[in-house]
C-alpha cells in the first residue's frame, strides 16, 4: 500500500502495511507527529487530514472529531488504520527552541586533542612495531592505542617524519600524516525539543547551533509516557533510542555540512538531558526509574565510542553527562556548572520548569536538589487548546475590561496556546475575577477564535504550579533557610526564559519575594554541555557537583503533600 504524505510544498511517498496505525506508518517514514498521550486516544493532539482507505472511526476519536470534520477527512493518527492507499496532509511543525544561555566559566582544554609526535623510522635493526614506536613517542602504552587508530597508523607513519595523533582522555583515537580537523558537538536532549552546538576545539569558537522538536514526541509528551512505551512494547526501547539518536545525528550532520566538516573530524560529542532521556539515548532500561523507588541504572559520567551507539562518527567519543537521581538529570548538572553552583557564592536557586521541575539550591552549608512532577501543562500538553512553542501559539495575554489582546509566536493567527501563554492567561483571568482563589472558572473563556481556557486547564496549571512551589519550600527547609533568604534565582530553559516573570509570581509558580532576584539564564543545560566539550576541567566539575548534591525525593517527604495542597490555591 502507498502512503503519500504532503507537508506544505514537500511530498513524501512511503510504503504502508495493511491494518497498521497511521501514526506508526508516519513514524517509519520519518514524519514525527505530536501525540502527548502516547497514542492512547485521549489528548486529540495528533489530528491529521486524510484522503483514502481509512478504517472506521473509533468511539474514542468522536470526542475530538464531529461529523463535519470527519467529512473533511480529519482523523486521529494514533487511531486511524490504513486499509488501502492513502494521502495524508500533515502540517509542518517548528518550535521556538532556546539555544542561547549563560556563558559559564570555561577554558579551552578539551578531552579530545591532537598532538604531533616524532617517531623513529623502522629498520632491519630496529624492529619495534608501529604501535610501540608511537606509544614511546607519546609516553603511553600500546594498549592505549585504539583499533581505529591502528588501522590508520602504518600509512600515517610512513608519509613523513612526524605523525599527528588524536587523543581522548589519554587514548589514541586516530593517526594522521597532517594536522587533523578537531571539532566537538554539544547536545541538550529535552523532552520536547533538542539543541546542538558545533565547536572548533582548536579555537573554542562556536561555529553553529541547531535545534529541532524531539522526534520521540509521537510516543508521548512526557517522560513517564515514553518510559511506559518502552515497557509495553517489546521493541519500544530500541525504537525510541534509534529515534533520538537519528535526531541528534541530523542536527550534527546539518551543522557539519554547512561548515564543510566531515563526520570523521568530529572528535567529541557531549550529551545532557533528564535521566530518562539519557538512559533512552544510551539504550539502557528505564523501567526502574519510572517505578518505585525511581533508581537509575547509572549516574556517573560515561564515555562511549559513537559507533557503539550506532552513530556514524568513526573518530568520536560520546560523553554522557552525569545524573544525580532518577528525576534530576545531566541537564540540571550541566546547568549547575554553567551557573557556577559548584563554586562558593550567594544563596542561589536554580529552577528549570518543564514536565519535571528540577531545582537545585546552593547555600554556604551545601547543595540540595529535587524534582517536582509538574506534568506537561507548561509544555502545552493536557491543555485543551495547548501546544508547544510553535508558530501561531498564543504566548501572552492582556485583559482590559472586555478587551482581550493576545500575541502569538511568529505573529501568526492564533491557533493554540503554549506554556508562557497559559501562565499569562491565568494571571490575567485571576486579576479580572474570572478565576477565584480556589481555581474555579464558571465558563470557558475565549482568548481568540477557536482558542479557549477551560476549567480542566486551570486545574492542570494548579497541579503544576503547586508541585513546583511546594518543592521550593521543601528545598529551603532542608537547607535550613527561608525562601526569602534566596538571593539569586536562576531561571533556566525555554519556558523560564519566555514567561512573564511577574505573571509567574502572581499565580504562585515562583515566590513573589523573589521577583526582583530572577536572572534568566536561557538554555543553561546547553551551555553546560558546551563547557563539557571544551574543557576537561568542566567534566570533572560536573562529576564533583553530582557527588555533592543532596537529593530530596519529594514523594518520600512527610510535609510535601500538605504543602502541595496549600500551594494549590491562588493567593
Amino acid at each position: 500500500m502507498t502512503l503519500t504524505i504532503i507537508r506544505g510544498a514537500e511530498t513524501t511517498v512511503a510504503e504502508a502495511r495493511p491494518g497498521e496505525k497511521l501514526i506508526t506508518a508516519l513514524e517509519r517514514a520519518g514524519i514525527a507527529v505530536s501525540a502527548p498521550c502516547g497514542g492512547r486516544c485521549f489528548c486529540g493532539k495528533c489530528l491529521v487530514r486524510v484522503d483514502g482507505a481509512a478504517g472506521e472511526i473509533l468511539a474514542a476519536e468522536r470526542k475530538f472529531i464531529n461529523d463535519e470534520m470527519l467529512k473533511d477527512g480529519w482523523r486521529l493518527a494514533c487511531a486511524c488504520t490504513i486499509e488501502g492507499d492513502m494521502t495524508v496532509y500533515a502540517e509542518e511543525q517548528s518550535a521556538t527552541v532556546m539555544v542561547d544561555g549563560v556563558e559559564g566559566d570555561v577554558k579551552l582544554a578539551p578531552m579530545a586533542q591532537a598532538v604531533q609526535a616524532e617517531c623513529a623510522a623502522p629498520s632491519l635493526t630496529m624492529q619495534l612495531s608501529d604501535a610501540a614506536r608511537l606509544a614511546g613517542a607519546l609516553g603511553c602504552g600500546e594498549t592505549d592505542i585504539t583499533d581505529a587508530a591502528l588501522t590508520m597508523l602504518p600509512e600515517a607513519l610512513r608519509a613523513g617524519e612526524k605523525v599527528w595523533a588524536t587523543q581522548f582522555d589519554g587514548k589514541v583515537t586516530g593517526a594522521y600524516s597532517r594536522q587533523p580537523g578537531m571539532y566537538g558537538c554539544a547536545v541538550d536532549i529535552g523532552t520536547t525539543t533538542m539543541a546542538a552546538y558545533l565547536i572548533d576545539l582548536t579555537t573554542g569558537r562556536q561555529l553553529a547551533a541547531a535545534s529541532m522538536l524531539n522526534p520521540q514526541r509521537s510516543r508521548g509528551g512526557d517522560v513517564i509516557t515514553r518510559a511506559n512505551y518502552t515497557m509495553e512494547n517489546p521493541d519500544g526501547l530500541s525504537e525510541l533510542a534509534a529515534s533520538v539518536r537519528a535526531g541528534v545525528s541530523e542536527l550534527i550532520d546539518g551543522m557539519c555540512v554547512r561548515n564543510g566538516i566531515g563526520r570523521d573530524e568530529v572528535r567529541h560529542i557531549t550529551v545532557v538531558g533528564n535521566t530518562i532521556m539519557m538512559h533512552i539515548f544510551a539504550g539502557i532500561c528505564v523501567k526502574y526509574i519510572a517505578t518505585l523507588p525511581f533508581v537509575p541504572a547509572y549516574s556517573a559520567t560515561r564515555h562511549v565510542p559513537a559507533g557503539e551507539l550506532g552513530m556514524d562518527y568513526p573518530c568520536a567519543m560520546v560523553t554522557l553527562g552525569p545524573c544525580v537521581a532518577g528525576y534530576v538529570g545531566a541537564d540540571t548538572v550541566a546547568a549547575g556548572i554553567a551557573c557556577g553552583l559548584d563554586r562558593p557564592g550567594e544563596v542561589a536557586l536554580l529552577m528549570d520548569i518543564g514536565t519535571n521541575g528540577e531545582m537545585a539550591l546552593r547555600t554556604d552549608k551545601g547543595l540540595w536538589c529535587c524534582s517536582a512532577a509538574a506534568g506537561p501543562a507548561f509544555e502545552g500538553a493536557h491543555i485543551k487548546c495547548g501546544s508547544g512553542a510553535v508558530e501561531g501559539a498564543i504566548d501572552s495575554v492582556k485583559l482590559d475590561g472586555d478587551d482581550v489582546r493576545v500575541t502569538t509566536i511568529g505573529g501568526k493567527k492564533a491557533a493554540s496556546i503554549c506554556g508562557s501563554g497559559i501562565v499569562s492567561a491565568i494571571a490575567e483571568m485571576l486579576k479580572a475575577g474570572l478565576i477565584d482563589e480556589t481555581g474555579y472558572l464558571e465558563d470557558e473563556f475565549e482568548l481568540a477564535e477557536g482558542v479557549e481556557i477551560c476549567q480542566k486547564d486551570v486545574r492542570e496549571v494548579q497541579l503544576a504550579k503547586a508541585a513546583i512551589a511546594a518543592g521550593v519550600d521543601i528545598l529551603a527547609e532542608a537547607a535550613g533557610i527561608q525562601v526569602g533568604d534566596i538571593q539569586k534565582l536562576y531561571l533556566a530553559g525555554g519556558f523560564g526564559s519566555y514567561i512573564d516573570k511577574k505573571a509567574a509570581c502572581e499565580i504562585g509558580l515562583i515566590p513573589m519575594e523573589l521577583l526582583d532576584r530572577i536572572s534568566g539564564v536561557g538554555n543553561a543545560a546547553g551551555s553546560g554541555a558546551k563547557m563539557l566539550v571544551m574543557d576537561a576541567g568542566a567534566v570533572a566539575r560536573a562529576e564533583d557537583l553530582r557527588r555533592r548534591m543532596k537529593y530530596i525525593e519529594l514523594s518520600a517527604s512527610a510535609d510535601f503533600q500538605e504543602r502541595f495542597a496549600d500551594c494549590m490555591f491562588f493567593e
